[in-house]
């Protein structure tokens, strides 16, 4: 965890680093951290309650502001008067600063950094204390850890404990409600990523809107179930298409005509294949037989399945294109549902790092991002380990593959909905896809408490029916997070009833505007076209990589091959890091990513697929960059109401960036 953090802070500085405003030279702009402008990391204050934003003419000050708790500001300048020390403010960095604000009103937050909460599942309440020592106590324990923080919860300690909040009892997520959770500090105990290891975070919290999501006609209407079948269409796949749809014959007619799922589940309907080449007999690469609608009839579905056959002819590889599957189904309406489930049916591996419908490059990684951070939806993988597969060697990469896509990246859910099929068994396959839907149709009507107490027992689909249920009730009960200022919390979720699991109870976003989203996509394009140049011609990656980034959409001063050189003692370029062409900050923090550690000789070393992988990370990066800055208003977060829309930002996931 502690890497990820470091890595999102040389993130975070590359992005304000590269955010060259168009500005001419005698314009102001923000300041930048302590150690100058080759830093190039914007300074930032998030004013407190009863701040006020003032200006100075002569001996007269004059309110210009009074914001509202929360608000961010880059700071311009700084200046005492009275012994008092003012920040001179603006919210928006390429436009002039409005006024001076009092130090003592605001805290400092450059670096971007904030943590969204993990659903509570089989896990107690975070709790926020005044300082480290406090929480330190809390965990200095192991074997009383959890019965301490209960005891907490419950009120059974004494008010000199230093808690100042915790966590609300019914879950909110940021995508049903924006909140704001600046990180301010964070303390690494024991070896990061190690089982006893946790994280110590500074954190300040207040919600930032009032207003529910979902209206109270969808929030009291009966809840839905939608269920989109994704199949592999090859040519081996015909008798599993057949067998499913006997499956759902059969369960609409045992099932669905009951009273309590009557007009509630919904089926649609995606089928597979590969990339068609010059292969045109394989018909299509991606189909969709039927979109998900509530106007869908259950009772005909099977006659959408006779639809669908298997190809005829074979496809170039064993592997399919199974990511564009799933994508195509994420696509659909999946708002009216409550319950929401992909079920994708496979024997191959999925080709990764492919061109979605949409032309933007995909990786299972950011397909199982989409699924959960986005979307919520479940996906149950059914994996068909068929004796030809196996013959092939290729059942451990695909259940790999379909254990990433079927485990939300959130790290409350402990198990994937995983499900393998051996010897792909026609009969068995169809017996576990039957029980697994009639298990999360029969969780649609499950209490609470009830569905509470199967995800404590472990399975994988109780375990997301109630990830869902807790987000779709934080929509509809209009929750929101404690009113706090500032406190420290640990990414430890603790009250697991499986401490062995070291489970968190949040994940660090990166809270990144469309400037900063689209400067570090284009400084990855510009990175991404040079080594894919070079990856042909050679040993001059570098050399080439400096030309290229001194005329990019960042301050070439910073970034060229004098600079580089003169920042390693005048070493030949064959001694410098991919980091070193980036501003100079990166080198001066204590971890790099592999990312920014690469050296020439390394690039020179790498063979054919490595340096193909490498490229297509850096791909999939740049699209996840563009996916997340072209998505609507709503889905953005104002830091001041005065932030222009360039300033609107959002919360990404440190696996969407390479």
């Amino acid at each position: 965890m502690y890497l990820f953090f470091l890595h999102a802070l040389l993130f975070v500085v590359l992005l304000n680093g590269a955010n060259v405003l168009a500005q001419n030279s005698s314009a102001p702009r923000p300041l930048t951290d302590e150690n100058g402008n080759s830093i190039g990391l914007f300074e930032r204050v998030v004013n407190l309650k009863d701040a006020q934003v003032v200006s100075f003419t002569g001996s007269s000050v004059q309110v210009v502001e009074q914001p509202a708790p929360f608000n961010s500001y880059y700071v311009f300048d700084e200046k005492m008067l009275n012994n008092k020390q003012y920040f001179q403010v603006g919210p928006n960095a390429a436009l002039p600063p409005i006024g001076w604000i009092a130090a003592d009103n605001v805290f400092q937050w450059s670096n971007n950094l904030v943590v969204v909460y993990n659903e509570p599942i089989d896990r107690h309440r975070v709790l926020f204390f005044e300082n480290s020592l406090d929480l330190s106590w809390l965990l200095a324990d192991s074997a009383q850890i959890n019965s301490r923080s209960l005891s907490l919860i419950n009120g059974q300690v004494s008010s000199d404990n230093g808690l100042v909040a915790m966590e609300p009892e019914k879950f909110v997520h940021w995508s049903n409600q924006h909140y704001l959770t600046p990180v301010l500090d964070f303390i690494q105990r024991g070896k990061p990523n190690q089982r006893d290891s946790s994280l110590l975070v500074k954190t300040a919290a207040l919600p930032l809107e009032t207003d529910s999501m979902l209206n109270n006609q969808v929030c009291n209407e009966e809840q839905r179930i939608g269920i989109v079948f994704v199949i592999d269409t090859t040519l081996s796949m015909q008798k599993y298409i057949d067998r499913t749809r006997e499956m759902v014959e059969q369960l609409s007619a045992n099932l669905l005509m009951q009273k309590d799922f009557a007009g509630r589940v919904q089926f649609g309907l995606v089928g597979y294949r590969d990339e068609l080449g010059n292969n045109q007999n394989l018909e299509y690469r991606v189909k969709t037989y039927q979109a998900l609608s509530l106007s869908n009839d259950p009772k005909i579905f099977g006659t959408v399945l006779d639809k669908m056959k298997s190809a005829d002819y074979s496809t170039r590889g064993f592997e399919e294109d199974g990511l564009i599957g799933v994508f195509e189904a994420t696509r659909m309406d999946w708002d009216p549902f409550r319950s929401k489930w992909i079920v994708l049916i496979t024997d191959a591996p999925l080709r990764d790092a492919v061109k979605g419908t949409d032309n933007r490059t995909l990786s299972v990684q950011s397909v199982a991002n989409i699924l959960w951070d986005e979307k919520q939806i479940g996906l149950l993988a059914i994996h068909l380990q068929t004796p030809e597969a196996k013959k092939l060697h290729q059942i451990s990469r695909a259940e790999e593959q379909l254990k990433i896509l079927s485990k939300w990246p959130s790290s409350s859910i402990t198990e994937p909905s995983y499900f393998a099929v051996e010897n792909g068994a026609v009969d068995l396959f169809g017996r576990q896809v039957e029980s697994k839907i009639i298990e999360v149709m029969n969780n649609l009507n499950r209490t609470l408490p009830q569905l509470i107490a199967e995800a404590k027992k472990g399975g994988a689909i109780p375990q997301h029916d109630l990830a869902q249920r807790l987000h779709w009730l934080g929509k509809c009960e209009n929750n929101s997070m404690p009113r706090m200022i500032q406190g420290w919390s640990t990414d430890k979720a603790l009250g697991t009833s499986n401490p062995q699991l070291n489970r968190k109870s949040f994940e660090p976003h990166l809270l990144l505007n469309r400037r900063q989203m689209r400067d570090l996509a284009a400084v990855l394009s510009d990175l991404l076209d040079t080594a894919k140049v070079e990856a042909i011609s050679g040993e001059t990656f570098f050399a080439n990589l400096a030309k290229a980034l001194g005329t990019a959409s960042i301050d070439p001063s910073q970034i060229n091959t004098t600079n580089v050189q003169g920042r390693l003692g005048g070493a030949n370029l064959s001694q410098a890091q991919l980091g070193d062409f980036l501003p100079g900050y990166l080198a001066q923090l204590p971890y790099l990513s592999n990312f920014l550690t690469i050296q020439q000789q390394d690039w020179s070393g790498m063979t054919g697929r490595e340096i193909s992988d490498w490229l297509n990370k850096v791909e999939v990066a740049i699209n996840n960059l563009e996916r997340h800055s072209n998505r609507v208003e709503s889905d953005y977060m104002k830091l001041h109401p005065n932030a222009t829309s360039d300033e609107w930002t959002y919360p990404v996931l440190l696996t969407d960036l390479p």
